[in-house]
């Protein structure tokens, strides 16, 4: 993934372009989770808006859109435990996730922040909807 963001000078669109024309599906998904740590660093440094990122991942297809909006939360949560994100929650509450996108990112997020081991975990799982407190490993 390093070395496709460094082909496409940073440009988010354009990797994942290239990581879309990958044939092998199973590395396909796992080079847009990786992308992941670079997606979700631009919203954290104030390069991209989350609404974005969002219409970036919805742009690869079913198949791979998933993964990518699951890869942005799970390392947004990544960054908030290591207290490099104070907003943990807030890019699966984007208006522009679909009902299917906003239960990708809640699963990313509260599956990252449980395998962490993060000790405010059930706080957090107090705050959300019901619908989502299946994602919550306390």
């Amino acid at each position: 993934v390093s070395a496709i963001m460094l082909l496409s000078d940073g440009n988010f669109e354009n990797a994942l372009e290239k990581i879309s024309t990958i044939r092998d599906i199973e590395y396909s998904k796992q080079a847009i989770i990786n992308s992941g740590v670079y997606l979700a660093r631009s919203i954290i440094d104030g390069l991209n808006k989350p609404s974005h990122i969002v219409t970036l991942c919805q742009k690869q297809g079913e198949t791979l859109s998933a993964d990518c909006i699951k890869g942005v939360s799970a390392n947004l949560a990544g960054f908030y435990f290591v207290g490099d994100n104070d907003n943990i929650l807030d890019f699966c509450e984007t208006e522009e996730l679909s009902p299917k996108d906003r239960d990708y990112c809640f699963n990313g997020a509260l599956e990252t922040l449980g395998l962490l081991g993060f000790a405010n975990v059930a706080k957090l799982c107090n705050e959300i909807d019901i619908k989502y407190k299946d994602y919550c490993y306390e």
